[in-house]
């Protein structure tokens, strides 16, 4: 093609024995036309049979994996916002993994929110850290059962006979309740004990016990209650949905409870034999701190580390 535009241009270049040069050029110029056509289809067949197939499947490859990668980061985000971080067993005592772990988290954190039945290991917890001269400067709140609210007792004594896999009397229901009811008592004795060392607020939630949350600043440590001294416990991230839930569970039963106490340095013996009165207790203080000295005195026996 190039060759009928330089015949064209440049008549020094024509062959005096061609008469009709223009014919010629139309006909070089035809068969350039031609020519390129033909090569391209050719080179676009080649291509479409070879190198276009290995680009169209690289291509399909890559955005495959694509996908797949941007899938599996959202069920894996997903999976880590829904997943504990760590599982402690149930045991018959307590476990020295757990409470290295607990107290790790206690001592980085500025609050500790407490929401179950009695906290009966709870409260000989910060019993024992204030006898270590332990510093428990912390927002600590415990949310217990009401134990005016007979249906509530009754609810947590049933669970807690339910999960010993075993028939039970009306005789049992009935002493369990009391113990339960008794133990939210003893709690409130050794809160006041401590009460000169360490400041808490205490209220009743209005919920049947299924479980009980310990909520830390970047940890929730969520047990169920299916029987057992020491029941198995799920540590959570402060970023999984769990924490979330369950945080705003404790707002919201702070919020609606109807009876609270703050046991604090100016509280006084009868402050809290007022309280204890206007909840239903019928032992004297004298009898509860007792049966306080009876449980932590069982506790400490039951720790082997």
């Amino acid at each position: 093609m190039m060759l009928a535009f330089v015949i064209a241009f440049d008549p020094a270049v024509r062959d005096p024995s061609i008469l009709n040069w223009q014919g010629a050029i139309g006909q070089e110029i035809l068969i350039a036309i031609g020519t390129s056509i033909l090569s391209s289809t050719v080179f676009y067949w080649i291509y479409s049979r070879t190198a276009e197939e290995r680009v169209l499947k690289e291509i399909s490859a890559n955005a495959s994996e694509a996908a797949t990668e941007y899938t599996l980061g959202l069920f894996q985000e997903r999976f880590e916002r829904m997943l504990p971080t760590k599982v402690y067993p149930a045991t018959d005592v307590p476990v020295a993994e757990f409470d290295h772990d607990f107290d790790m988290f206690l001592k980085d954190s500025k609050i500790y929110k407490f929401k179950g039945d009695t906290a009966n290991f709870t409260t000989f917890r910060l019993t024992t850290l204030c006898e270590q001269g332990y510093p428990v400067d912390k927002d600590i709140t415990l949310l217990l059962i009401d134990p005016v609210r007979d249906d509530l007792i009754e609810g947590r004594a049933k669970g807690e006979l339910s999960g010993t896999r075993r028939a039970y009397s009306k005789l049992q229901l009935t002493e369990v309740m009391h113990e339960t009811r008794l133990s939210i008592f003893v709690a409130m004795i050794s809160l006041f004990d401590i009460c000169h060392a360490i400041k808490v607020e205490l209220a009743f939630h209005q919920e049947h016990s299924f479980f009980r949350t310990e909520l830390l600043d970047g940890a929730l440590f969520l047990t169920y209650y299916l029987g057992g001294p020491f029941q198995g416990t799920y540590l959570y991230s402060q970023a999984t949905f769990p924490y979330i839930a369950y945080l705003q569970n404790f707002r919201q039963n702070y919020a609606t409870s109807k009876y609270r106490i703050t046991f604090d340095s100016p509280m006084t013996e009868n402050d809290l034999s007022k309280h204890l009165t206007e909840l239903g207790c019928k032992l004297s203080i004298e009898e509860l701190r007792q049966r306080k000295e009876e449980r932590f005195a069982k506790y400490r026996q039951m720790i082997r580390y």
